[in-house]
């Protein structure tokens, strides 16, 4: 029995091409209009979606960032913001991140947490900059550790910030 190492991801040879935001919506209720306030805590859920183009060595990375303001009991003040970017990258060196199993085309986990990981840190800096002048301002997504995110269920992570 052998065990095979993965192989290493090399910074170097990973391309991020392009951002877009593709929506970025803040909502308050009618109770939260007659009363503002900033909230005491922030509840964050983070969602992903990858999508490979193996031959051009490329991937779709879609993330998405929701926020509900909370008070100081942390219940819902009513107040909640919506982002989600696209990231396209290519990846140089894809064909060694792939497995087969069966019909399928796998990517290896180090390869997505990388991926998704470099993103997430990424839309820290432009949530911090889209929500100024919100009564989120000044939030600044936590450090996250991708693999987790990568392996929650239905592609969701429920932290709180």
């Amino acid at each position: 029995m052998s065990l095979q190492i993965p192989p290493l991801v090399v910074p170097e040879k990973i391309h991020l091409l392009s951002i877009r935001l593709l929506k970025g919506s803040l909502g308050a209720s009618d109770a939260f209009l007659g009363n503002p306030r900033k909230p005491a805590h922030i509840s964050f859920t983070i969602s992903h979606n990858f999508r490979f183009h193996f031959g051009e060595k490329r991937c779709l990375l879609g993330v998405g960032f929701y926020f509900e303001g909370l008070d100081q009991e942390k219940k819902p003040l009513g107040l909640t913001a919506s982002y989600h970017l696209d990231f396209v990258l290519e990846v140089e060196n894809l064909e060694v991140f792939l497995s087969r199993e069966d019909a399928e085309i796998q990517v290896l986990d180090i390869l997505a947490a990388t991926l998704l990981g470099l993103c997430i840190s990424t839309a820290r800096g432009i949530l911090y900059e889209r929500t100024q002048g919100t009564p989120f301002e000044g939030i600044i997504l936590p450090v996250v550790d991708p693999m987790k995110v990568l392996r929650s269920v239905d592609a969701e992570a429920k932290l709180p910030v």
